[in-house]
């Protein structure tokens, strides 16, 4: 499985202490379609410069991660204005598997600065459910899921980023192409939806009238921008 680290700092010349810094931590359901190149020119558009740097081995969990010493390396090597995690998309909706999931949590706050602030990247249900885990259709799942994270961040005083809820906004408008054929990982628009979500939660600014996303037509972009301002 394939390791990606990408450092991205937008605003060319730029003094080094006017830069924000954030760390995404996950697998690929962020590393799909460079999550983190779309929240940095969302970000600097009203933010100035902003660098965000992303961990995200394919189908790891955040207790991988966490016993990870490159992963604990990168959320001590300096003060983050945030550190985004993303846990392997179906452990949050499972009773079961939640306890070690808020346990990775702690162990990875464990390895920050003093008053970091950590973000909880609630994902999306896979788009026709997972009957083995007894999820029939979309909507189960994601109900599943918003508990499953709301319960972690109540648990470790961190902070969500509804993502899954956004999503699950823009499936009842209609908006059916957020998933790739897998009907598992984002699409370009699913990807595009997410980041506006990360930059609406962390910086709580209003995502319409923001960049579009290349592949993506204006009024795409401007429908999915609206469903963010209006849930989160």
């Amino acid at each position: 499985m394939k390791l990606f680290v990408l450092m991205t700092i937008f605003a060319i010349g730029a003094n080094a202490s006017d830069v924000q810094h954030v760390l995404i931590i996950g697998n690929s359901y962020v590393a799909s379609n460079n999550l983190s190149d779309m929240v940095a020119k969302l970000a600097t558009q009203q933010q100035g410069p902003v660098d965000i740097a992303q961990v995200a081995h394919g189908g790891w969990t955040l207790k991988q991660h966490a016993n990870s010493k490159k992963t604990l390396e990168l959320i001590a090597s300096r003060k983050w204005l945030a550190i985004i995690l993303q846990e392997q998309s179906t452990i949050p909706a499972q009773e079961n598997r939640r306890q070690p999931f808020i346990e990775a949590i702690h162990g990875l706050k464990k390895a920050a600065q003093p008053n970091t602030t950590f973000y909880l990247m609630a994902t999306w249900g896979r788009e026709r459910g997972l009957p083995s885990l007894g999820f029939k259709e979309f909507q189960s799942m994601q109900k599943a899921l918003n508990t499953g994270y709301q319960l972690a961040a109540a648990a470790t005083k961190s902070q969500v980023i509804p993502a899954g809820t956004v999503w699950q906004a823009a499936y009842q408008e209609g908006i059916k192409d957020l998933w790739m054929p897998d009907g598992s990982h984002p699409s370009r628009k699913g990807s595009y939806l997410v980041a506006c979500s990360i930059v609406r939660t962390i910086w709580q600014i209003e995502t319409s009238g923001l960049p579009n996303e290349g592949t993506l037509s204006k009024e795409e972009c401007l429908a999915l921008q609206g469903i963010v301002d209006r849930v989160i």
